[in-house]
């Protein structure tokens, strides 16, 4: 599970970049981290870390070891950790092990550890799906937490819940139906 508070993903002090002048018109690759400043119309493929800061544009897949993202993506991020930070804005899917979200996201998540939807966050989405969730912004769709959903004072989740365990803390609010993992029952009690 996520640390409250912790970064997943931390920028690489080495690599490639993009600088804020730059457009690449096409697909980027690379065996090292790569730090985008500028545009690219394209997908980038990274075996290291790739950090779209905050003046960066993607219009593509982004997929790599780990994701930082404070700028603009339009296309999916895949990765094994990736974190949105607060200016981040993304409009496609998250597919992850960890997932930290700060920023916005209009897409659908699937975290396959965790996922950390923090304070001030905005995800939009059909559906979140990872087996612990925890909850201090906003979440408009779907959640499937198939071991524990914990939401803090303040968050907001609008639409249906399943859980298999459900924490609620202080003014933490679900407008929806809220469904019940059962653990493996035996029909004949």
């Amino acid at each position: 599970m996520i640390e409250e508070g912790n970064s997943l993903v931390t920028a690489p002090k080495h690599g490639s970049k993009i600088s804020r002048c730059m457009v690449v018109e096409g697909d980027v690759k690379s065996c090292e981290a790569i730090i985008i400043d500028g545009t690219v119309n394209g997908s980038v493929t990274c075996e290291d870390s790739v950090v779209v800061q905050k003046s960066g544009i993607v219009k593509g897949k982004i997929e790599a070891k780990a994701i930082l993202l404070e700028g603009k993506v339009e296309g999916p991020l895949e990765a094994s950790d990736i974190e949105l930070g607060v200016s981040a804005k993304l409009t496609g899917y998250i597919l992850a092990n960890r997932a930290r979200v700060a920023g916005m996201v209009d897409g659908d998540i699937l975290s396959k550890e965790s996922l950390e939807v923090c304070k001030g966050a905005e995800v939009i989405t059909y559906e979140c799906v990872s087996p612990y969730i925890v909850v201090n912004g906003y979440i408009r769709g779907e959640v499937r937490a198939n071991e524990m959903l914990d939401v803090r004072s303040g968050a907001t989740i609008e639409g249906d819940v399943e859980v298999k365990e459900l924490q609620t803390e202080g003014s933490g609010n679900i407008f929806g139906a809220i469904s019940r993992f059962l653990d493996n029952v035996d029909a004949d009690n």
